[in-house]
């Protein structure tokens, strides 16, 4: 599923990467123990490298929350103070749960690469550009070809933060370039910190198919699908330190980030954070 070196990965994990990471010493102090089996299944021998960091890229509230365009969401009218952070859609009220960003880079021979998980509805080239402006300023060596930016769809996280006109009259919100840029840099400290994290490392991955986890909602709507078309894999990437401590782990499945409808005015990462932060829980 992954090639050291050329670092191709599969269609099973294209789409959509969210990190876990893992606890680094015990709550005294102490190393953990590890949970690591002596070797990973699918694990490649090879000299490798990874580092990992998550920041806490929550903007003020106040902000507009990016995913739906109607219901209390709406502003009505427009609100057109050039002061709020807010024109066409209400603004947040608070923080349900952190929105993050989760970064991991890995290493192996001249190569390195950088996976970026955001708890954000979705990203376009301008923000992934101004990222990785930001990151390169801060020092980090990464190319910009091996950025690879995902979001993890969430419905009830940052808006105003692209100047696409579609994104910003229909689910988005009017572009606040302060709000944007600021995110944008908390961003790239994830990165940056993640290559200045690095350390000797393995990996192995491992796909399961999850049956009757989710299921196609437009199935009664269409003659053309049917309640069985759904991507039910499970991709996984997992990076231990060398001596098996657990660090990351990259998990990818087909979901959509609505569990919390349009009434919902709070900051969340929906419940893909919180499968995120229940598997940090367990492992």
């Amino acid at each position: 599923m992954s090639h050291v070196g050329s670092f191709t990965l599969s269609r099973s994990l294209s789409f959509l990467f969210l990190l876990v990471f893992m606890a680094s010493c015990g709550s005294d102090g102490s190393a953990p123990v590890s949970t690591a089996p002596s070797a990973v299944a699918g694990s490649v021998e090879s000299v490798f490298y990874a580092g990992v960091s998550v920041v806490d890229v929550t903007p003020p509230i106040g902000v507009p929350l990016a995913g739906y365009g109607g219901g209390p969401r709406r502003c009505d009218p427009a609100d057109t103070d050039p002061s709020n952070y807010h024109t066409f859609l209400n603004p947040s009220e608070g923080i349900l749960d952190p929105i993050y960003a989760k970064a991991l880079v890995f290493a192996s021979g001249d190569a390195k690469v950088v996976i970026l998980s955001l708890d954000l509805v979705a990203v376009v080239s301008e923000f992934v550009d101004l990222i990785f402006q930001y990151a390169r300023d801060m020092g980090t060596t990464v190319l910009k070809e091996h950025f690879m930016v995902h979001s993890s769809h969430t419905h009830s996280g940052p808006g105003a933060i692209s100047g696409l006109k579609w994104w910003e009259l229909i689910g988005s919100d009017k572009l606040v370039p302060s709000v944007q840029h600021d995110l944008a840099k908390k961003c790239a400290q994830a990165v940056f910190e993640a290559e200045s994290n690095m350390v000797s490392a393995r990996f192995g991955s491992a796909s399961v198919d999850l049956p009757g986890i989710t299921k196609n909602r437009r199935a009664d709507d269409s003659p053309n699908l049917t309640v069985d078309m759904v991507d039910e894999e499970l991709g996984i990437l997992r990076i231990d330190k060398a001596n098996g401590t657990p660090m990351a782990m990259v998990w990818n499945f087909a979901v959509h980030g609505t569990s919390l409808y349009s009434w919902n005015m709070n900051y969340s990462a929906d419940f893909m954070g919180a499968a995120s932060a229940k598997m940090e829980s367990a492992l």
